[in-house]
């Protein structure tokens, strides 16, 4: 976007933002990649992911409260895995795969924009940008979820397919996209419009790319399904459908999501759609930039109105649009000013307190002091639905399903395997099976209140502990079994 560092002395403000926002990124994400528990609330659920897979346990199991996976394909657990054999199950093994994938969208952005522009400083600017979206798209990119590795891999996948032009780079490519596609299922909405682009360029490379894809997808489907019984199918295609939308999106999406403090990126990335993103290239030549940005906002989009669908859904689109709106050049001084300082004022609308991302020592503390609690109840088995590894912090026997992978099931409308795992639950209460249970908020309110004695608030009077994104949540009551039941 810009060239001459002389000629547009905005440049060195821009820069220093950029600069700004990348120190704050990693700052924050160093800062608390060790913390011992939760930034998000379903960061133990992925943790129980890992240990299962440790443990030479399927993830894929039918439901009950000993175990759901969460709605994705596994790949992300399978290579945070093979971190925590090198350092240690926990949070950090798992954080530290993000921190690495985010790093590696960072500059293969950086890479990209560069050969595009021929210009560092619009590829430090965009590497800039994209890392100001941070708190806008969740505070997620460091955290224990899937999303920055599958983002990393499409990315670094539609860089071998669009930058590096021969046959083996095609397989490379395939392969990458496919990895993405089994970390996270958005890949495959991303991958149609790229397809698009690459049949224009080459029907060689395009059927190549094709046949290995749906190839890896289709081979690994009956693989997973043969190997979990049909319940892999189940988790990843079929319950994602049966899932309610979200009418508000249709609308906010494009009002709040890309509009709202993003706004002026999205002015300027959308209008790359319809005019040329360089007075030196063809229309044609950045067909891929292009499609890049519309399956992007078309996978962030399709999330956002798949209800349970958070913040951390729009990475994708943020991408996109930097990439766009990066690469977009013209000769016009005019022009370029006036870019250049919508381009300034974006990153102003973008700051965020940065200390109000890392967990104080206040948090810890009080963390600690739970776990304790937990740890010194008599019983082995204590169940905490909203966060099941604290169990296994604590030193108890087991973990169990997280609440998120079991509201999955449960917020479906009328379904067989829906009404069979709710029945299932109350049985499982009812008969007394969980000696202790440790909640957030009401659950089964009348099968507990049948067998169970509610304990004091643990953290009453109290403001820490609750997660720095996602939903708010925090452990409050633990309910011990009764001798018999009322």
């Amino acid at each position: 976007m810009i060239h001459k560092i002389k000629k547009y002395p905005i440049t060195i403000l821009l820069v220093a933002c950029s600069l700004f926002y990348l120190a704050a990124y990693f700052y924050i994400a160093l800062s608390r990649i060790t913390y011992p528990f939760e930034i998000e609330w379903m960061e133990g659920g992925s943790v129980d992911h890992v240990r299962r897979i440790l443990l030479g346990q399927p993830l894929y199991v039918e439901p009950s409260l000993d175990f759901v996976p969460y709605i994705y394909t596994p790949f992300y657990y399978y290579v945070s895995a093979f971190f925590s054999k090198l350092f240690g199950l926990g949070f950090f093994s798992l954080r530290l795969v993000s921190l690495l994938s985010s790093l590696g969208i960072i500059v293969l952005l950086y890479k990209i924009v560069f050969l595009e522009t021929k210009d560092h400083f619009s590829s430090l600017i965009a590497s800039g940008l994209f890392t100001a979206t941070f708190r806008l798209s969740g505070a997620w990119m460091d955290i224990a979820r899937v999303d920055s590795l599958f983002l990393f891999l499409f990315f670094l996948g539609f860089y071998f397919l669009f930058y590096r032009k021969t046959i083996s780079d095609t397989v490379i490519a395939s392969i990458l996209i496919f990895l993405s596609f089994f970390t996270k299922q958005s890949t495959l909405m991303m991958v149609l419009p790229l397809s698009i682009t690459l049949l224009a360029q080459s029907k060689k490379r395009v059927l190549i790319f094709s046949i290995f894809l749906i190839t890896f997808v289709g081979s690994s489907t009956l693989i997973m399904d043969h190997l979990s019984d049909g319940w892999y199918s189940y988790y990843v295609f079929k319950l994602p459908k049966l899932h309610a939308w979200v009418p508000e999106a249709y609308i906010n999406y494009w009002k709040y999501d890309l509009g709202g403090p993003f706004l002026l990126a999205s002015i300027i990335g959308l209008a790359g759609l319809f005019y040329g993103s360089s007075e030196d290239k063809s229309w044609k030549d950045q067909l891929h930039l292009k499609t890049f940005l519309l399956g992007a906002i078309g996978a962030s989009w399709l999330s956002r109105l798949h209800s349970g669908g958070y913040d951390n859904v729009l990475m994708p689109a943020y991408l996109g649009i930097t990439l766009l709106a990066s690469c977009f050049e013209n000769k016009n001084f005019k022009l370029k000013s006036v870019l250049n300082l919508f381009l300034f004022i974006q990153f102003s609308l973008l700051y965020y307190p940065i200390q109000n991302q890392i967990p104080t020592q206040a948090d810890i503390n009080a963390g600690h002091a739970f776990i304790e609690q937990i740890k010194n109840l008599p019983e082995k088995d204590v169940y905490i639905p909203f966060h099941p590894y604290f169990s296994i912090l604590a030193g108890k026997e087991k973990t169990g399903a997280q609440l998120m992978a079991i509201d999955d099931i449960l917020r479906v409308k009328d379904h067989p395997q829906k009404t069979k795992f709710y029945q299932s639950i109350k049985n499982d209460l009812l008969n007394r099976t969980r000696p202790a249970i440790v909640l957030d908020n009401n659950w089964f309110p009348q099968e507990l209140d049948q067998n169970y004695s509610r304990g004091n608030d643990l953290f009453l009077g109290s403001h820490g502990f609750f997660p720095l994104t996602g939903a708010s949540t925090r452990p409050r009551w633990i309910y011990r079994l009764r001798e018999s039941p009322q």
